[in-house]
């Protein structure tokens, strides 16, 4: 005996709620979209794709050292005109006197041009380019997939060691000297000529460290450094800049009306070379900057649809609704 099957269960259909407007909220939503325009690098700000790039930073860093090296460089050429200037008063004082005005002129024109604007230049010219060093290092690094062939602390030995090198020299002497009174002659003459050497190998060892920059920039990692025209002639004005500094600072310790005339050009032969010196940092900071971040000339383009390939073809009406308009 066969039994009716039970009868389905009436399904509800929804009722249909009438349209009320747009939604309301009791604050802004937190869902949606970036509200950003679409670019090339898909960076989206406060995410961790936001942190700047090595090369970008030394970029930035880079372009203070310049500012602050040409500054340096225009200033210590000044007072290298300034000294001449001075050199020459020297001279023409040998058969003439000289008149208060122009004598307080030339003295004017070495206070302002050099003790006041190039030591505080100098200051801001090294701090700006070791931090620039630093970067440059780091995303040299970046680009050629090795590690720095030297430590940080070797770099900053590298760099800043000659200084404290020749003064540790000169102590040691001074206090030979002062324990054996009888080799005091002989330490005493010695102190110019260690002095001396002790800077121009301590000078000398500082140019690998760009060396191996330029080396690391060019993305050869992995061969021997070749140092190229530019840092070559950096590295001789870095050692000759050094040593004429020591030779002007040991000149102007001596007695003689001579001597102090020569203490002056020396002091003018000293401010063309830091002048040197300084232009030729800010062309091997161009090079690196333009090796590890460089920038096209050209004005960006704007991107233009040309052609589709490979797309589908879109579906044709074959009719057309009666609302559309014309």
């Amino acid at each position: 005996m066969a039994l009716t099957p039970h009868s389905p269960a009436l399904r509800r259909t929804p009722r249909q709620e009438p349209y009320t407007g747009p939604p309301s909220y009791p604050a802004p939503p937190k869902w949606g979209f970036p509200n950003l325009v679409w670019r090339l690098p898909t960076r989206v700000p406060g995410t961790a794709t936001t942190k700047q790039d090595p090369a970008e930073a030394q970029r930035t860093i880079g372009i203070g050292a310049i500012v602050a090296l040409l500054a340096l460089a225009a200033f210590t050429t000044l007072a290298a005109c300034a000294e001449l200037w001075r050199y020459a008063l020297l001279v023409r004082s040998r058969d003439a006197a000289l008149s208060a005005g122009i004598v307080q002129a030339s003295d004017t024109l070495v206070v302002w041009l050099y003790l006041a604007t190039v030591p505080l230049l100098s200051l801001v010219a090294v701090i700006l380019t070791f931090a620039w060093l630093l970067l440059a290092r780091a995303a040299a690094a970046h680009r050629s997939g090795y590690d720095p062939p030297r430590s940080l602390l070797g770099v900053i030995l590298r760099v800043f060691a000659p200084w404290p090198a020749v003064g540790l020299v000169l102590g040691l002497l001074w206090l030979v000297a002062t324990v054996v009174p009888a080799v005091e002659r002989v330490a005493v003459t010695l102190m110019p000529v260690a002095a001396l050497g002790v800077l121009v190998v301590c000078l000398v060892l500082t140019g690998p460290v760009v060396v191996e920059l330029e080396h690391a920039a060019l993305g050869n990692g992995h061969s021997k450094p070749r140092p190229s025209r530019l840092a070559l002639a950096w590295w001789a004005a870095w050692v000759c800049n050094g040593v004429l500094v020591a030779l002007t600072a040991i000149w102007r310790t001596r007695d003689g009306l001579q001597q102090q005339a020569d203490a002056v050009a020396l002091t003018a032969v000293t401010n063309i070379a830091a002048a040197v010196l300084a232009v030729l940092t800010v062309l091997v900071i161009r090079r690196v900057m333009a090796l590890l971040a460089p920038r096209s000339r050209r004005p960006p383009r704007r991107f233009r649809v040309v052609d589709v390939r490979g797309a589908p073809e879109p579906e044709l009406r074959t009719t057309r609704p009666a609302s559309a308009r014309r």
